[in-house]
């Protein structure tokens, strides 16, 4: 049953993933007149997202360190992250890992030449919100308690 579990939203995941895809690209095609212009605007709207996600991880990381020390295993004893840091950080790998993969697949199959590069960056763009908002829930005050009080 794990198997399943974990395929079933692997298969969610590229569902989503593809459908946020085009929405990038299509926003940038909406509002140019040529090629280049597209670029221009992804690669705008990358840099600006690309800013929004290192505050993001900032937040969050902070969140996760806090949670640490209120739980009393902040890793100071062994001058390791704590648990929370330790899963966040080991999140950020796979989720890097995930994007340079699912982004290269993608551009891969646009092509070669613009609409390749288009594709990458339009999938990272589209990845990185994705996952901002996933971690939206996650980037406000610390609150060790489950209940939130």
């Amino acid at each position: 049953m794990k198997g399943f579990s974990n395929s079933a939203v692997a298969l969610v995941l590229l569902a989503v993933a593809g459908a946020a895809s085009a929405d990038a690209l299509s926003d940038c095609y909406k509002t140019a007149d040529n090629r280049v212009q597209v670029r221009q605007c992804l690669q705008k709207e990358l840099d600006r997202t690309q800013r929004d996600y290192a505050d993001t991880l900032a937040a969050v990381k902070d969140q996760a360190k806090q949670l640490d020390q209120a739980s009393g295993d902040s890793g100071k004893k062994s001058r390791t992250a704590g648990p929370v840091s330790r899963d966040f950080a080991e999140a950020n790998k796979a989720f890097d890992l995930y994007l340079r993969r699912q982004c290269g697949f993608e551009s891969a199959m646009s092509g070669s030449g613009t609409s390749a590069g288009n594709q990458y960056i339009a999938c990272r763009i589209n990845l990185m919100k994705l996952r901002m908002g996933a971690l939206g829930n996650f980037s406000g005050p610390a609150s060790p308690d489950p209940s939130g009080k």
